[in-house]
């Protein structure tokens, strides 16, 4: 590993420059406190121009919502309490008609924005996941779509065979 010197990439990420893996590694190990400090004087930094010079003043804000579409998870982390089988009797997979209502009460709410996740379903096939994207994007082209965490496409990729970047 090279040794990075930390005045110098203070410096560097406060005069917005990109960082290297090296870079971000050392970041890694930074003071908590000292990390966020460092990211809050670079986003000052960053909109000091906007909002016509009060940037540093303002923070903004979406409504957003988080939509787990299943529960059914094949995983079984010790920490998760939110996973079941699909033989545990509150097991679900939401269907469009239920994803819609919450859509439709996000909307309402002014939101534009869903964080969708869910469980490492072992059945869901290929397609439901295209289905459901299409129709969310076809009936509410206003919502931004969050979909999936890493751990989810790393399930896909395993589970339909294909390679992750697909």
């Amino acid at each position: 590993m090279v040794s990075v010197n930390r005045d110098a990439l203070t410096e560097r990420i406060l005069a917005g420059e990109r960082i290297s893996a090296d870079d971000a590694f050392e970041l890694y190990h930074w003071p908590l406190e000292e990390l966020g400090a460092l990211a809050n004087a670079r986003r000052d930094l960053a909109k000091a121009k906007s909002y016509g010079g009060r940037g540093r003043e303002i923070v903004t804000y979406i409504v957003d919502r988080n939509i787990n579409y299943t529960n059914v998870c094949n995983v079984y982390c010790k920490f998760c309490a939110f996973y079941r089988t699909e033989r545990d009797e509150d097991h679900y997979v939401l269907s469009f008609e239920q994803i819609d209502q919450k859509l439709d009460e996000l909307s309402a709410a002014g939101g534009v924005q869903i964080l969708m996740q869910g469980g490492h379903h072992p059945k869901l096939p290929f397609q439901w996941y295209i289905d459901l994207l299409q129709h969310i994007r076809e009936k509410y082209p206003h919502i931004n779509i969050h979909g999936f965490s890493p751990p989810e496409f790393q399930h896909f990729a395993e589970t339909f065979r294909m390679p992750l970047r697909k």
